[in-house]
């Protein structure tokens, strides 16, 4: 069974994010351009970096187990309810990233409106994708 787009997408988006924020952790990009340019010292950096690293993780985590790309019994409803908690956490990150002060946090705001609509796209799809499966015998999606 092919996978929705929006799911793909999003799995992209968050391993590129996921890489980018390793990136800054291990300071080969440089952290002043990052969180509204209040890192002010490694130990913030580490902390912030690593708040990042776990929620874009779980975010990950989530989506290989919504497209059944991992093996776990999840709910349906259980799964459109954490889509949409994250659906949520874009929404709110967009709107701080517009209200940065540097460019290449504004730049980001692209990317988590992006992510906004994949994810909205994506929980629609669900019920959708959840009885193509059941027609198909697979009771074990979520």
């Amino acid at each position: 069974m092919k996978r929705p787009l929006a799911l793909r997408l999003l799995l992209l988006i968050q391993g590129l994010l996921f890489l980018f924020h390793l990136l800054i952790l291990f300071k080969v990009i440089p952290y002043d351009s990052v969180w509204g340019g209040n890192l002010i010292s490694d130990k913030t950096l580490f902390l912030y970096e690593s708040i990042s690293l776990l929620i874009t993780g779980l975010f990950i985590f989530l989506l290989l187990t919504c497209g059944q790309y991992l093996k776990l019994h999840i709910s349906h409803k259980m799964m459109r309810f954490n889509l949409r908690i994250f659906l949520f956490l874009n929404i709110i990150n967009t709107v701080a990233n517009l209200l940065a002060d540097t460019t290449v946090e504004k730049m980001f705001a692209i990317i988590t409106i992006l992510n906004a609509a994949l994810l909205w796209s994506l929980i629609k799809r669900l019920q959708t994708w959840k009885d193509e499966f059941k027609l198909l015998g697979n009771r074990q999606l979520f």
